[in-house]
């Protein structure tokens, strides 16, 4: 092996160490808000989720929009790690949006170690409960990420989402990310 390709190896080595818990993992599927054509679901889910992370107040009394961009949120913050739609992403966009997630997990009592896949499946299962009027199937699943103690709790939130202000933050880093990325694709 030439010594250059040793060194960058070794350079993959180390960095891979430093990323932690940024490392990608499998993405979660596609959250059922965001299917249905967009292009590029990315996309869509940080305006949705900037919008309703950025004013809360803009969701009061819609628990099915608040609970649709949790879902969005846990699928994108690994989606744009793994995604070739943001490759050009600024570095700073990812973990801004993991610290986002983080903040909503907290709020919501989101026990620490769930997958991305099983908020997602939670909060889109909490969602169409909600559409379809069944509060008690609804708090039946975000008992499944937040257990039976903290569901009600969580439910009740989706109707009064509180300000996070991690998560407006993150979610608005990623808007601006997605702005610089664009302006330097479309030079």
């Amino acid at each position: 092996m030439r010594p250059t390709r040793h060194a960058a190896l070794l350079c993959l080595v180390l960095l891979g160490g430093c990323t932690g818990a940024m490392a990608p993992t499998q993405p979660p599927s596609l959250p059922a808000s965001l299917q249905g054509g967009a292009a590029i679901p990315g996309r869509v889910a940080i305006a949705n989720t900037a919008q309703v992370f950025g004013q809360p107040a803009s969701v009061a009394g819609q628990p099915v929009r608040a609970a649709n961009a949790i879902s969005q949120l846990e699928w994108l913050t690994v989606d744009i790690l793994t995604s070739q739609n943001f490759v050009n992403l600024p570095p700073t966009v990812p973990g801004a949006l993991r610290q986002a997630r983080d903040a909503v997990r907290q709020a919501f009592g989101v026990v620490p170690d769930t997958t991305p896949q099983a908020a997602v499946n939670a909060f889109d299962g909490a969602a169409s409960a909600l559409a379809g009027g069944d509060r008690a199937a609804a708090q039946a699943s975000l008992a499944t990420v937040t257990g039976p103690a903290g569901a009600p709790r969580a439910l009740d939130l989706l109707s009064a989402l509180p300000s996070i202000p991690a998560a407006a933050s993150g979610t608005a880093i990623a808007v601006n990310g997605l702005a610089t990325m664009d302006q330097r694709n479309f030079r």
